[in-house]
């Protein structure tokens, strides 16, 4: 497709063919009106950097975007790489919001504006306000938030939340915080973020269509629900495999890859986060492997397994289902790995 993608059968790169066969089939042999297993849309693999599998379903095809919900989150981790890239380490000042930090330095120490919390606590779900999307009461729910019409600010209506333990402390679920993160990147590079995204990784990584959310202010909304076609994310993967560069071009600094993908902070689930990136360890091959993904509401994932050199996209239409669409992460995704030799 000229879209930056090398393909080679997959035996050039020690796939076991007739595996990735038989989940193909597998996939397409889903009753369409099955409410126990995965309605998935898209199932793409590259090891070894070049593109081995890329198969569509129920309609979708390579062209289109798809409704990533939370995987995108992820994208606010890797534009904060990207705008560290282009220019900033920590300056050490303290900042308020409102304040112009065009060129000022960033990293997850950059210090949002209110005590003690930084850029690294809302990437990594732990800045201790209270903002909890798994609870429908929180005064920082994702959905409370957005239907609100107090405050159309919607950075301002994270700062202003009550404080219920200190910084880093604990781990909450939080899509206000890791919107708010969109906020400290946006003025310390001094760009509205959907231009950083084009400009920064979608020019460079030849990108086809994708479409970003805006909040009532016109600011891009980095708390998720990006729209990307499926070949387009899983080369945030093979970015990220390559320590940070795309066809030998550095887009985000290999120490950011290192720092965003390492444990950060554990989950209630026994899984850890890094900064925007789910940790989990699967096993596979009588094993296991420490991966860091990418995942959203439905079955969105993107899937970096270092060891096996391999990383992985599934897109699929479980939204609200959480008990379904897990089963992508639980059973398809070691599948796969079980492919790779």
């Amino acid at each position: 497709m000229n879209d930056g993608w090398t393909t080679v059968h997959a035996t050039r790169t020690q796939m076991d063919t007739s595996a990735l066969q038989s989940i193909v089939q597998s996939l397409v042999a889903v009753d369409p009106l099955s409410e126990t297993e995965p309605r998935v849309h898209a199932l793409l693999v590259a090891r070894d950097g070049r593109l081995v599998l890329d198969e569509y379903f129920r309609g979708y095809d390579a062209e289109m975007m798809h409704d990533l919900r939370s995987a995108s989150k992820t994208m606010t981790s890797i534009m904060a790489g990207a705008a560290m890239q282009r220019g900033a380490t920590l300056n050490g000042a303290a900042m308020q919001r409102g304040a112009t930090l065009n060129g000022a330095a960033l990293s997850a120490n950059t210090p949002v504006g209110r005590a003690g919390i930084t850029l690294g606590h809302l990437l990594s779900h732990s800045a201790g306000l209270a903002c909890n999307d798994d609870d429908n009461t929180s005064p920082g729910n994702e959905d409370t938030m957005q239907s609100q019409q107090v405050q159309n600010d919607w950075y301002a209506f994270f700062m202003a939340l009550p404080r219920l333990t200190t910084p880093g402390s604990t781990y909450s679920y939080c899509s206000a915080g890791i919107n708010m993160a969109g906020d400290v990147i946006g003025r310390t590079t001094g760009q509205w973020l959907p231009r950083l995204f084009e400009s920064a990784l979608a020019r460079p990584m030849a990108f086809g269509d994708y479409g970003i959310n805006l909040m009532p202010t016109g600011e891009a909304y980095s708390g998720g629900g990006m729209r990307i076609r499926p070949r387009d994310l899983l080369k945030f993967g093979q970015l990220y495999l390559n320590g940070g560069l795309w066809r030998g071009v550095r887009l985000v600094p290999a120490s950011w890859v290192k720092t965003s993908t390492a444990y950060v902070i554990s989950r209630p689930d026994g899984s850890d986060d890094g900064y925007g990136w789910h940790r989990y360890v699967i096993a596979a091959r009588g094993r296991s492997f420490q991966t860091y993904q990418a995942g959203g509401n439905g079955g969105q994932f993107l899937v970096v397994v270092p060891e096996l050199r391999l990383t992985m996209v599934v897109t699929a239409g479980n939204y609200g289902q959480y008990d379904i669409w897990s089963k992508i992460r639980e059973q398809l995704v070691p599948a796969i790995m079980e492919a790779a030799r």
